[in-house]
């Protein structure tokens, strides 16, 4: 992903410089730090040093496609950092902050610091949001209702009832099911015996630094692969074991649901309203990862 250096390698013409910490801030559990300072200052070599020396997670924010909500949280999933983060086992150095804020419009950069700070406050995800204030929702839907009663909002007769698929979080590559499962395996197995063939091709030609190459490339590949098989693997037994045999790795009370496009579908939450005819007020509502309406 761009912007994300996961491991920063020693620069060995870096010159260590004598700072302190200054008061206030030499909280060093921080789970996130910012590296901010004028141009041509040193600061980004700083800040490759400290992440080099301490395993901090780089972030590059003048490298990055874009600076937008859930920017950090997507680059968690994407870079599989999320289990390391949630059991405190990883820290972000981000740079560039004020170069990102001259690159994206004002409602994107706040929209990344409230993700900075959800992830910081309690190394949770949006996604924990409504887990976390169950009770609280609850109560201000049943103070609306009490208030549009007083107000005679609420028509005495007839309501209208539907359904609505709300994306989670957590994205389709993300979920599994049983038949997920099986095309990925299948996909990677198809994969491994291209390259098994590749190695046999070369392995017939003459011994050259190309062919040498290309052996250890392919090799490299395969190996990844293999290891992938191994964590599917250890996933699917999570899958059999769950009740309706699906699993959501970052939103796990989330579901893959069909929707009216043909072909389509998404991982996300079953949103059963119903609704005031007359003025169109919403006077019950019931979120399920049940897909279907008439279940």
């Amino acid at each position: 992903m761009a912007g994300w250096s996961i491991k920063v390698a020693p620069n060995t013409s870096f010159v260590e410089a004598e700072l302190d910490l200054r008061e206030g801030y030499d909280d060093l559990e921080t789970p996130i730090w910012f590296v901010a300072a004028p141009g041509a200052v040193g600061k980004s070599t700083l800040a490759k040093a400290i992440s080099a020396r301490t395993g901090a997670v780089y972030l590059d924010l003048a490298k990055a496609e874009t600076v937008a909500g859930n920017y950090l949280t997507g680059g968690l999933v994407k870079n599989r950092l999320l289990d390391a983060w949630q059991a405190n086992q990883a820290t972000l150095l981000i740079d560039a902050l004020d170069e990102a804020r001259l690159r994206v419009t004002q409602s994107s950069f706040e929209d990344f610091l409230k993700d900075v700070e959800t992830l910081a406050r309690g190394r949770s995800l949006p996604a924990d949001f409504r887990k976390d204030n169950g009770g609280a929702i609850r109560k201000v839907c049943t103070r609306f209702i009490m208030l549009c009663r007083r107000l005679d909002l609420f028509a005495d007769v007839s309501v209208a009832i539907d359904g609505s698929k709300f994306k989670a979080v957590n994205n389709r590559d993300k979920n599994f099911t049983r038949a997920k499962m099986e095309r990925r395996l299948a996909q990677i197995e198809e994969s491994v015996a291209r390259y098994l063939r590749q190695l046999d091709s070369a392995d017939r030609q003459e011994p050259s630094e190309a062919r040498e190459t290309k052996t250890t490339r392919l090799k490299e590949k395969i190996a990844k692969l293999k290891e992938e098989v191994q964590r599917l693997h250890g996933l699917k037994r999570r899958m059999m074991a769950a009740p309706d045999q699906q699993i959501s790795l970052i939103d796990p009370d989330s579901r893959s649901m069909a929707t009216s496009g043909r072909g389509s579908g998404v991982v996300g939450y079953n949103v059963q309203v119903a609704v005031d005819t007359k003025h169109h007020l919403i006077i019950a509502h019931e979120v399920t990862n049940v897909g279907s309406d008439r279940a």
